[in-house]
C-alpha cells in the first residue's frame, strides 16, 4: 500500500479509489454539488477550504481468487489479467 502525509495539495499518482485522512480547519461548507460526490471528487476534497486533507492511501484490495483468475477480466476496478 503506498501512504503519503500531504498538505491537502498533491493529488494521488493517478486515477483509482483513495482512502483520505482529513482534519477540519474551519466551519465545513455544505455543498450538495451532483460532482462532489462522483466524477470530480478529489478535485472538490482539495479546494474545500473547510477541511485540510492529512493523507492518502490506495485501496487494498484482495488478490483475484485462484478459481476466477481466467474467469473475468475485471477484480475491484483492476485488470485482471
Amino acid at each position: 500500500m503506498s501512504l503519503k502525509w500531504i498538505k491537502g495539495d498533491v493529488k494521488p499518482p493517478k486515477d483509482g479509489s483513495y482512502y483520505l485522512i482529513r482534519k477540519r480547519k474551519d466551519y465545513i461548507t455544505i455543498d450538495v454539488d451532483y460532482y462532489y460526490h462522483t466524477y470530480n471528487n478529489w478535485e472538490r476534497f482539495g479546494k474545500n477550504e473547510g477541511w485540510q486533507i492529512l493523507c492518502w492511501a490506495k485501496f487494498v484490495n484482495p488478490d483475484v481468487p485462484e478459481e476466477l483468475k481466467n474467469k473475468i477480466n475485471c477484480w475491484f476496478g483492476e485488470d485482471a489479467k
